[in-house]
């Protein structure tokens, strides 16, 4: 996945990974910075999109964080309809 923002070389890019990787969450990590056209936007200039939602039917400790536990019936039908 990719983002953007403005960076300004204040620091050498080891220690900003280190320092940037240990404030964020730890599911996010900061793994490369690469230069780009100063217009690109990561969000506007996609080329594709890929969405992954994932829905368990029983309640469990290992699947809280990634997971969605419906707490009515799922009305497939609808699903498929919507998709």
């Amino acid at each position: 996945m990719f983002a953007h923002f403005d960076y300004f070389n204040v620091l050498k890019k080891k220690k900003f990974f280190k320092q940037i990787n240990l404030i964020l969450p730890s599911y996010i990590l900061i793994q490369n910075l690469i230069s780009v056209k100063p217009k690109a936007n990561a969000r506007f200039d996609v080329i594709s999109r890929h969405y992954q939602y994932r829905i368990n039917l029983k309640k469990g400790p290992f699947s809280y964080n990634s997971f969605h536990f419906p707490f009515r019936q799922i009305n497939y039908g609808l699903i498929k309809q919507a998709v």
